[in-house]
């Protein structure tokens, strides 16, 4: 076994039956502690072979103790990644990781990528956020092969408006699976690229999200007006994203509050749609659309808060988190805004 464990076993079966218990403690290596198991009486040689047996089993698994679980065959296979899965406290972290002071355990330490990826098998704080957005990912693919395979031949959409009803998903997609990629890969050296990634999926989202609706809701000069306008509006946002001298992390802030403002515009013209627009069609479709803002602000209230974990610290490492939440409220978005669209095309 390799020297990197903490204490070695023999196997049970080089043990022979009716060992004596003298015998039977001289076979155990170096490091494994003996707990003894009391007065054995008058109990035959078949039992103490038995009881040895156990306590083999019992050493053997204090030495993978340290891998943890399931993760010790994993890392018989592949020493390398022995430390990497192992969970880390934030004090054990460099300060540029040390992104939400509340979120005590469950941190990461992978040296390869390849370690990132067995991490998705394994629970720690970023496991929620990966798979929401996988999940999420999978049930927006099959929705899109369904809508492409059934759904648009059934309401009888015509081709523009399948292409756009195409692209939407695919956006919202994306972001999700940017989002994945980021906090899979976050606690390797490309973390800081990772997450302009992440931010440029988020950007592409949301800005799909209001010109799509946009283009859904209004016809003629109206239908120009508000593109032209909604794009001028996720200008300040695409260049600090894209422009190469604006991705430092001091810029960060900034980037932020313009899509804020980005997300703000996008009230205009809904506002415009549930005043002027069709009332059946206003009926329809302005729920679907408070309850995806609703859903998003509050999502980002508790995100930018820190709730639950400021409350308690270390509580919610692993389940239940500020980050968690907003995956979870962005994931089910996603799903809202893509049922959303098709109130659009059906038969009024």
């Amino acid at each position: 076994m390799p020297s990197s464990y903490t204490s070695s076993a023999v196997p049970i079966f080089a043990i022979p039956i009716g060992v004596t218990a003298a015998a039977f403690r001289q076979t155990l290596p170096a490091g494994t502690r003996w707990e003894s198991a009391g007065p054995l009486g008058g109990r035959a040689a078949g039992n103490v072979a038995t009881l040895g047996a156990m306590e083999l089993l019992f050493a053997y698994a204090r030495s993978l103790r340290p891998l943890g679980g399931t993760g010790a065959a994993v890392s018989r296979l592949f020493p390398d990644l022995r430390r990497s899965f192992s969970l880390w406290r934030i004090e054990d972290l460099p300060a540029s990781e040390r992104t939400n002071p509340y979120i005590l355990t469950g941190y990461r330490r992978c040296r390869s990528r390849t370690a990132c990826l067995w991490s998705l098998l394994r629970w720690h704080n970023e496991t929620v956020n990966v798979w929401s957005n996988i999940i999420t990912l999978g049930m927006l693919a099959a929705l899109l092969v369904e809508d492409n395979a059934s759904r648009f031949t059934e309401l009888r959409v015509d081709p523009a408006r399948r292409l756009l009803l195409t692209v939407m998903p695919v956006a919202y997609g994306a972001m999700l699976l940017t989002s994945a990629i980021y906090h899979t890969f976050n606690c390797t050296p490309n973390a800081r690229a990772l997450y302009l990634l992440d931010f440029a999926g988020v950007w592409l989202s949301v800005v799909t999200y209001v010109l799509g609706f946009t283009a859904l809701q209004f016809r003629g000069i109206a239908r120009i007006l508000h593109l032209s306008g909604a794009i001028a509006a996720a200008a300040p946002s695409f260049l600090l994203t894209a422009v190469p001298s604006y991705r430092e992390s001091r810029y960060d802030s900034s980037r932020i509050r313009t899509m804020a403002w980005f997300a703000l515009y996008s009230l205009v013209p809904l506002g415009h749609f549930a005043v002027s627009g069709d009332v059946g069609l206003v009926t329809r479709t302005l729920p679907g659309h408070v309850t995806v803002l609703v859903l998003l602000t509050l999502s980002l209230a508790v995100f930018i808060s820190h709730v639950p974990e400021r409350l308690w610290p270390g509580a919610v490492d692993l389940v239940g988190a500020s980050h968690q939440i907003w995956h979870v409220g962005v994931s089910a978005c996603v799903l809202i805004a893509h049922e959303l669209q098709f109130a659009y095309v059906k038969p009024r």
